[in-house]
């Protein structure tokens, strides 16, 4: 199985007389709660592993010791990545935050004016302000085309954001 090391005065670390070879070290640093659980795990995966009384004593002998690591120094290592990992998430919260706000504001800056040219072509078209040709006709038709198209995108572009954003259901 592993070797089990204590730390002698000085802080050296015995290792029974015998020297692992070609295989993984893990230098636990035996103050661990979850050393037992890991130390099993690990020699259970075919690692020998050499547990030290203290940090200083584990963190020399990986030092001396190549592939060695301590699992003090594991964990700041994934305490680290978890501080990143949950400032990536929080940046992504707010990014995704202000595309939802950007998407309504400009969803609503372009429905407001399209509206407007809509009706606005369909009085045109209808002859409130007085007769029209039928080349004004097909221009205002064009128009209206246009403007219902835009529109019509613009609505799916806000759906998809609701759809994003839990807030519609699709049927």
């Amino acid at each position: 199985m592993g070797i089990e090391a204590e730390s002698g005065e000085g802080g050296e670390v015995s290792t029974g007389g015998s020297e692992p070879h070609g295989r993984t070290v893990l230098v636990l640093d035996s103050n661990d709660e979850t050393r037992a659980v890991v130390e099993r795990a690990l020699r259970d995966a075919g690692m020998t592993v050499i547990s030290a009384r203290d940090g200083r004593t584990a963190a020399k002998l990986a030092s001396e010791m190549p592939g060695a690591i301590t699992l003090s120094g594991y964990q700041t290592e994934r305490t680290e990545l978890l501080r990143r990992a949950e400032a990536a998430r929080v940046e992504a919260v707010e990014a995704n935050r202000a595309k939802s706000e950007f998407l309504a504001t400009m969803s609503h800056e372009l429905r407001t004016p399209l509206n407007a040219v809509l009706g606005y072509s369909e009085l045109l078209d209808m002859g409130v302000l007085g007769p029209i040709t039928e080349s004004q006709h097909e221009h205002l038709e064009r128009l209206r085309s246009s403007s219902v198209h835009l529109l019509a995108l613009v609505n799916d572009v806000l759906n998809l954001s609701k759809i994003d954003a839990g807030r519609l259901e699709l049927i």
